[in-house]
């Protein structure tokens, strides 16, 4: 997967923040795929979500509420970082297709 590292980034960060986003991927396939597709149901691809949505999400995660899945998985505030890290950054669909909805 490929990811939108800003330029300026710093490159003594780099590496970290791309272990981070590794690690947020893989957190990701174990824990979110089965509801958000990604290597299940034929899906190939984790969707594109917003900002906004992941933001959300994550807010949702912090209150603990229980309809949230990081939180009925016993995810830590650490892997949820690292998974919300990962969405931001990851390259987003540039295909044209539609978004598939979250």
């Amino acid at each position: 997967m490929a990811y939108r590292i800003p330029p300026n980034y710093p490159e003594d960060k780099r590496e970290q923040l791309v272990a981070t986003l590794d690690k947020g991927q893989e957190l990701y396939k174990i824990n979110c795929s089965e509801c958000h597709g990604i290597f299940t149901q034929a899906k190939d691809h984790v969707p594109d979500f917003t900002i906004t949505q992941i933001d959300n999400y994550n807010l949702m995660f912090m209150r603990r509420d229980p309809r949230n899945h990081a939180v009925s998985k016993k995810m830590s505030p650490d892997q949820m970082n690292a998974v919300v890290t990962f969405l931001k950054y990851k390259k987003t669909d540039t295909t044209g297709s539609k978004k598939k909805k979250a």
